[in-house]
């Protein structure tokens, strides 16, 4: 092989093994990686739910829907129908809107806007119409609720999960913690 062949052939490999780290540096200098705020994980998608619990006396039961988006925020609607042994039925609709967060075996929701109305309403058996109990008891409105505060928080910690359904256990600050069956429908 020729000598001036195989100078030229080292100064341009030379040349080339310099521009082109010199060229990546000078890219993700002005293109730093920045960290994604984006979730990952087997929460994300819509879920369908069913629970119940005893508060007070009163037996609660919620049955509805949840998306939990990538973004770290969820949106959930539901029905929740407060039951005491004998005296009133009440079945309120919510809409409710938060963000939330997983670490390890343990997810966190915060929410951020909830409304209610009121469905239904029976006293001692007979159906009561006009009065939004859930929303403080007013006359029928809509809009925000006045009896959940913006920004409470509700932790769950996994007890079993597979990739279409999911059991978990809420931490109850108010009786026995309870558990959640949801099931993933898209």
């Amino acid at each position: 092989m020729n000598t001036k062949k195989l100078l030229k052939a080292l100064v341009s490999y030379k040349t080339i093994s310099l521009f082109i780290p010199t060229i990546l540096a000078l890219y993700f200098g002005f293109h730093p990686f920045s960290p994604s705020n984006e979730k990952t994980g087997f929460l994300i998608g819509q879920w369908q739910y069913d629970y119940n619990y005893i508060n007070e006396g009163m037996t609660v039961k919620v049955t509805g829907n949840t998306t939990y988006f990538k973004n770290g925020k969820y949106n959930s609607i539901a029905n929740m129908t407060l039951q005491s042994e004998k005296s009133f039925d009440i079945t309120c609709h919510l809409n409710v809107a938060g963000f939330w967060d997983e670490f390890d075996e343990d997810i966190t929701t915060t929410t951020q806007d909830l409304v209610l109305s009121t469905n239904s309403l029976k006293l001692n058996g007979s159906e009561v119409g006009g009065y939004d109990i859930c929303n403080g008891g007013n006359k029928a409105t809509t809009g925000k609720s006045t009896l959940v505060a913006v920004g409470q928080s509700q932790s769950y910690r996994k007890i079993s999960a597979s990739k279409d359904e999911v059991i978990l256990l809420a931490h109850s600050s108010v009786g026995d913690d309870y558990k959640i069956y949801m099931k993933k429908i898209k």
